[in-house]
């Protein structure tokens, strides 16, 4: 008998696991990995632009800006006036009017962003740059959406 290898992106048991932890907020990042083994300093993502966590991985993080779109194109209004805990973990609140197929677009294109993003992380552990407190750029600080 022939074993045949499924492509990750294509499996529906790690797809389905993914989408449990975004829905429950228990995804890891290496920003959650720091925070939690009680590391000084703060995970810098990657693109340089944010510290590593849930909503920047999700919706700023300019290394998934082209799988990204999908989502973007679907949500019912823009990203900023949707309710923390959609932009958090697609959670949807009653009062919230988005369609069920918009639903699963953008849950698909999160899972297969965060599927990426443990592959790099569990690859390459050195791209991410840990910053103690002085070395925080303010843009950082501040947040994406202090503008």
């Amino acid at each position: 008998m022939e074993s045949s290898t499924v492509d990750p992106e294509e499996d529906a048991r790690p797809r389905m696991n993914i989408l449990r932890l975004l829905i429950s907020g228990c995804l890891m990042s290496p920003e959650r990995d720091h925070r939690h083994r009680r590391k000084q300093g703060k995970v810098l993502c990657s693109c340089g632009e944010a510290e590593l966590d849930v909503i920047h991985i999700s919706w700023h993080c300019k290394n998934y800006q082209n799988l990204r779109s999908k989502a973007l194109a679907v949500l019912p209004k823009p990203l900023h006036q949707l309710p923390v805990c959609f932009r958090y973990a697609t959670i949807v609140p009653v009062d919230l009017d988005i369609d069920q197929s918009a639903i699963a677009i953008i849950q698909a294109t999160l899972v297969t962003m965060w599927q990426r993003h443990i592959t790099s992380w569990s690859e390459d552990l050195e791209e991410f740059q840990v910053l103690t407190s002085e070395r925080i750029p303010q843009a950082i600080v501040n947040g994406p959406d202090s503008n």
